[in-house]
């Protein structure tokens, strides 16, 4: 239920101590709440609305949440479970847990359920010239998230009377956002798995808390390309 601060309440969640990491902000900066060995994941029990409005966007009647877990006796590799379906009821109802594990060095990753006309691009170099590069095209992403320093991951929906793409019509449009952009050629498949906002990333020895990025070059409003004026493009493109 709202609480009238912007942010919706959900069960108190624990006090994990003693991970010894320290964390690094979206921004890039330490978080000044998150020193090493004393996360206060209680102070956390929050869920940001920003957060909830964004799943809200993705999930085509709902999202996949993924864990990626640091082995027993080998720290440094991961290990995959499997994907669990979640409405974004479940995940508001169980985000104390889900930031508990998070803090204590769990992964958590999401993927989108089938082939709506949204897109997730990989900024992994020159991440805000090409923000902008989109805006000048046309595009304006509906979530840039922060993965760690000067890496972005770029939400991007394209209007379309179609709530769901035929395979080969995703993958074409989503080659073309890869190339046009400079993104990672990796994440080139519907099902890829992408950050979770908001929560730390523990890819690096650094936690990273991956936040939603903005700066008064991305803040600009214009006509949003449509999914048939790209399709457009590619069609004038191709030899």
């Amino acid at each position: 239920d709202g609480r009238g601060n912007g942010q919706l309440n959900v069960a108190q969640t624990h006090i994990a101590q003693g991970h010894g990491a320290d964390v690094q902000q979206g921004n890039g900066q330490i978080g000044p709440d998150h020193r090493p060995g004393d996360f206060h994941a209680a102070q956390e029990n929050l869920v940001p609305t920003k957060l909830v409005s964004f799943l809200q966007r993705i999930g085509h009647g709902g999202f996949l949440l993924q864990k990626s877990e640091p082995g027993w006796y080998a720290p440094e590799k991961r290990y995959w479970g499997a994907p669990k379906f979640l409405s974004v009821a479940d995940f508001v109802r169980d985000y104390g847990q889900y930031k508990d594990e998070n803090a204590l060095g769990t992964d958590f990753h999401i993927r989108i359920l089938g082939t709506p006309p949204i897109f997730c691009l990989d900024l992994d170099q020159d991440g805000e010239h090409m923000l902008e590069k989109m805006q000048q095209d046309g595009i304006f992403p509906f979530a840039t998230v922060s993965t760690s320093p000067g890496h972005f991951q770029v939400w991007i929906a394209l209007p379309s009377k179609k709530s769901i793409l035929e395979s080969h019509e995703w993958r074409q449009i989503n080659s073309w956002l890869i190339r046009r952009y400079g993104a990672d050629m990796g994440a080139n498949g519907a099902g890829h798995a992408f950050r979770l906002p908001t929560f730390l990333s523990w890819k690096r020895p650094e936690a990273f808390r991956c936040g939603f990025y903005s700066s008064p070059k991305l803040e600009l409003e214009g006509q949003q390309l449509s999914l048939e004026d790209v399709q457009r493009k590619i069609f004038l493109e191709t030899p």
